[in-house]
């Protein structure tokens, strides 16, 4: 009896040191940061992270310009860091490590809540969050804490991304898709030799219904993209079957099916760029206030 009593107070007090670990007071002071790697906005008294990743190209800037979701989240006490990766379809392994590794260090150097993560980005961008999901949930610390995901139209079928600018290389004028043609033949190769790696790098790969990149036990996935079907066929000759958002919509049915929490949403005649020119690949697809209210009651 006297040793099952001891037991019980070793447990007890186990349970009291865990219970003090998670009860660490996080910064209450504003801070700001802008460098090359990252923008990071942290709001007094803050509560909730939303790491952010810009489209092919884009910038810290360029998501402020391009829709409000910075503004709304900082007025709901949500911290925001905008990493300035711009340049890839994916991330090789190392460069993943380093960036993941950037942001564990950043978060607990400037002592942020980590306890709600949500990640967001655009295009290209997609990818890279989805990428960086998967490196967090390998750390005990963010196995639960990483509630959610949402993209934005984003190519994520890497495979058939490259056998539609293969299709359409010839056509090309403006030469825009044989400049990305080459960014995948030179990062990842052409998938009839290369599978391997694209099955590696790619979010999902729809010609085997591959989903292990994007499948999170406790984490919530949202897809945003507009069809936009007269636009894209009067403007690019294009159906629904060679867009990005046929490929998320396969691959949220295949999640769906899977029992992991994802959430589909297409858009009617919501994508605008700044300017007013009308682009159904846009920031302007998601539905801020539904991803602020999102975030805050997740």
């Amino acid at each position: 009896t006297l040793g099952l009593i001891k037991k019980m107070r070793k447990t007890v007090y186990f349970l009291i040191f865990l219970s003090f670990l998670n009860c660490r007071n996080y910064t209450e002071k504003g801070i700001n940061i802008d460098n090359e790697k990252f923008e990071l906005i942290v709001p007094e008294k803050h509560k909730e992270l939303l790491i952010l990743f810009p489209g092919f190209g884009g910038t810290n800037e360029s998501i402020k310009t391009e829709c409000n979701i910075v503004k709304k989240a900082l007025k709901q006490k949500i911290s925001i860091l905008i990493l300035k990766n711009n340049r890839n379809f994916f991330l090789e392994k190392k460069e993943l490590e380093k960036l993941g590794e950037t942001v564990v260090e950043l978060i607990d150097k400037k002592n942020i809540n980590n306890n709600k993560v949500f990640i967001g980005g655009f295009s290209a961008g997609g990818n890279l969050g989805l990428q960086l999901g998967k490196y967090l949930i390998k750390k005990e610390k963010y196995k639960n804490n990483l509630k959610g995901i949402f993209i934005i139209d984003s190519p994520i079928d890497l495979e058939q991304l490259y056998l539609k600018y293969e299709k359409s290389v010839v056509e090309d004028e403006s030469g825009s898709i044989k400049y990305f043609l080459n960014i995948l033949e030179k990062q990842i190769g052409n998938p009839k030799k290369d599978f391997e790696k694209y099955k590696e790098y790619s979010p999902y790969l729809s010609s085997i219904e591959y989903t292990k990149n994007v499948e999170f036990e406790n984490t919530e996935l949202i897809f945003y993209t507009e069809p936009a079907l007269k636009f894209r066929k009067d403007n690019f000759n294009q159906n629904f079957e060679n867009t990005n958002g046929y490929q998320i919509k396969k691959l949220s049915k295949l999640l769906n099916q899977k029992d992991f929490k994802s959430k589909y949403i297409e858009t009617e005649n919501k994508g605008y760029r700044k300017n007013g020119m009308r682009n159904p690949h846009s920031w302007s697809i998601m539905n801020e206030n539904k991803i602020v209210e999102w975030i805050k009651n997740n």
